[in-house]
C-alpha cells in the first residue's frame, strides 16, 4: 500500500511537472506573439503617420498651386483692365484730338499753322500712346 502511495504521489508530481512545463512553454510562446503583436502595431502606427505625413504635404501641394494659379489669374486680369483702360485713353485722345483739329480746320488758317496744328497733336497723341 505505501508503495502504491508512493506510486501515486511520483505520478502526481510528474504529471504536475510537465503541466508546468507545458505552462511554461505556453507562456513562452504568448510572449513570443505578445512581442510580434507590438511590432506589428508599431508598424502599423508608423505607417498610418507616413501615410498622413503624404497626404498633409499633397494637401499643402495643391493650396499652393492653386494660390499660385489665383495670383496668376489675378495678374492676367490686372493687365487685362489695364490694357482696356490704355486703349480707352488713347481713343479719347484720338477723339480730342480729332475734334480739335476739325474745329481749327473749320477756320481758315495758313498752311503753315494747319501744318503745325497737326504736328503737335501727332506728337500729343504719340506721347500719349507711350505712357
Amino acid at each position: 500500500m505505501i508503495n502504491s502511495r508512493q506510486e501515486e504521489i511520483r505520478k502526481n508530481l510528474d504529471e504536475a511537472d510537465r503541466q508546468r512545463d507545458e505552462a511554461i512553454k505556453y507562456l513562452d510562446e504568448q510572449k513570443v506573439l505578445l512581442e510580434h503583436s507590438k511590432k506589428e502595431a508599431k508598424e502599423i502606427i508608423e505607417s498610418g503617420r507616413q501615410a498622413a505625413r503624404k497626404i498633409q504635404e499633397e494637401i499643402e501641394e495643391k493650396a499652393h498651386e492653386k494660390s499660385r494659379q489665383m495670383i496668376d489669374d489675378a495678374l492676367i486680369e490686372i493687365k487685362r483692365e489695364k490694357d482696356k483702360s490704355l486703349n480707352e485713353v488713347k481713343n479719347q485722345i484720338i477723339d480730342i484730338a480729332m475734334q480739335a483739329t476739325e474745329k481749327v480746320i473749320s477756320k481758315s488758317l495758313s498752311e503753315e499753322e494747319h501744318k503745325k496744328l497737326i504736328e503737335e497733336s501727332l506728337q500729343e497723341v504719340g506721347k500719349a500712346v507711350e505712357q
